[in-house]
Protein backbone atom coordinates (compact mmCIF):
# COMPACT_ATOMS: atom_id res chain seq x y z
CA UNK A 1 0.00 0.00 0.00
CA UNK A 2 1.16 3.37 -0.93
CA UNK A 3 1.82 6.18 1.89
CA UNK A 4 -0.93 8.70 1.73
CA UNK A 5 -0.41 12.16 2.17
CA UNK A 6 -4.04 14.21 2.52
CA UNK A 7 -4.12 17.78 3.78
CA UNK A 8 -6.73 17.96 6.32
CA UNK A 9 -9.49 18.56 4.24
CA UNK A 10 -8.56 15.60 2.14
CA UNK A 11 -8.37 13.71 5.33
CA UNK A 12 -11.52 15.12 6.85
CA UNK A 13 -13.53 13.86 3.60
CA UNK A 14 -11.91 10.62 3.31
CA UNK A 15 -13.39 9.62 7.05
CA UNK A 16 -16.48 11.04 6.21
CA UNK A 17 -16.81 8.51 3.04
CA UNK A 18 -15.21 5.87 4.70
CA UNK A 19 -12.73 5.19 1.86
CA UNK A 20 -10.53 5.19 4.60
CA UNK A 21 -12.21 2.03 6.63
CA UNK A 22 -10.68 -0.45 5.24
CA UNK A 23 -8.28 -2.15 6.97
CA UNK A 24 -5.14 -2.71 5.68
CA UNK A 25 -3.22 -5.69 5.27
CA UNK A 26 0.37 -4.17 6.63
CA UNK A 27 2.65 -4.77 9.78
CA UNK A 28 6.02 -2.93 10.72
CA UNK A 29 8.54 -4.64 12.69
CA UNK A 30 12.11 -6.16 12.42
CA UNK A 31 13.63 -8.70 10.19
CA UNK A 32 16.51 -11.38 10.11
CA UNK A 33 17.47 -14.34 7.97
CA UNK A 34 16.09 -17.19 8.80
CA UNK A 35 16.82 -21.07 9.06
CA UNK A 36 14.18 -22.19 6.91
CA UNK A 37 14.11 -22.15 3.13
CA UNK A 38 11.27 -19.68 1.97
CA UNK A 39 10.76 -17.92 5.35
CA UNK A 40 11.89 -14.54 7.21
CA UNK A 41 11.87 -14.43 10.83
CA UNK A 42 9.90 -11.48 11.33
CA UNK A 43 9.46 -9.41 15.16
CA UNK A 44 7.05 -6.74 15.83
CA UNK A 45 9.29 -4.81 18.49
CA UNK A 46 11.11 -6.60 20.89
CA UNK A 47 14.36 -8.68 20.71
CA UNK A 48 13.17 -11.89 21.94
CA UNK A 49 10.13 -12.88 20.31
CA UNK A 50 10.74 -14.00 16.31
CA UNK A 51 8.46 -16.28 14.34
CA UNK A 52 9.17 -17.71 10.69
CA UNK A 53 7.17 -15.87 8.47
CA UNK A 54 6.48 -17.46 4.98
CA UNK A 55 7.77 -15.07 1.91
CA UNK A 56 4.82 -16.31 -0.35
CA UNK A 57 2.46 -14.28 1.76
CA UNK A 58 4.61 -11.02 0.96
CA UNK A 59 3.83 -8.45 -1.48
CA UNK A 60 5.99 -6.12 -0.44
CA UNK A 61 8.42 -4.95 2.02
CA UNK A 62 10.06 -0.92 2.33
CA UNK A 63 12.42 -0.83 4.59
CA UNK A 64 11.49 2.18 6.87
CA UNK A 65 14.57 2.16 9.44
CA UNK A 66 16.91 0.17 11.80
CA UNK A 67 16.55 -1.13 15.19
CA UNK A 68 19.39 -2.33 17.80
CA UNK A 69 18.94 -5.21 19.43
CA UNK A 70 21.10 -7.74 21.32
CA UNK A 71 22.58 -9.51 18.25
CA UNK A 72 22.86 -6.50 16.24
CA UNK A 73 21.29 -3.92 14.41
CA UNK A 74 18.16 -5.30 12.84
CA UNK A 75 16.52 -4.12 9.39
CA UNK A 76 12.84 -2.60 9.97
CA UNK A 77 10.24 -3.11 6.86
CA UNK A 78 6.75 -2.60 6.61
CA UNK A 79 5.41 -5.52 5.12
CA UNK A 80 2.45 -5.50 3.18
CA UNK A 81 0.70 -9.13 2.70
CA UNK A 82 -0.70 -10.53 -0.78
CA UNK A 83 -4.95 -9.95 -0.69
CA UNK A 84 -6.15 -13.28 -0.59
CA UNK A 85 -9.35 -13.61 -2.58
CA UNK A 86 -11.18 -16.11 -0.82
CA UNK A 87 -12.82 -15.55 2.28
CA UNK A 88 -11.20 -17.78 4.08
CA UNK A 89 -7.99 -16.71 2.94
CA UNK A 90 -9.04 -13.00 4.15
CA UNK A 91 -9.83 -14.68 7.81
CA UNK A 92 -6.57 -15.85 8.20
CA UNK A 93 -4.89 -13.00 7.20
CA UNK A 94 -6.61 -11.08 9.43
CA UNK A 95 -5.79 -13.47 12.45
CA UNK A 96 -2.48 -13.25 11.15
CA UNK A 97 -1.73 -9.83 11.21
CA UNK A 98 -3.81 -9.74 14.95
CA UNK A 99 -1.39 -12.66 16.11
CA UNK A 100 1.50 -10.32 15.23
CA UNK A 101 0.93 -7.40 16.44
CA UNK A 102 -0.15 -8.49 19.71
CA UNK A 103 2.99 -10.98 19.70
Amino acid sequence: MERQVLSGAELEESLRSGSLDQAAEQIEGMLRRSDKAGAIQFSPGDCDTWIDLPVELIDSAERTGDQRCRDGINPVFLITFRQPSDPMGKMLLTALLSALMYA
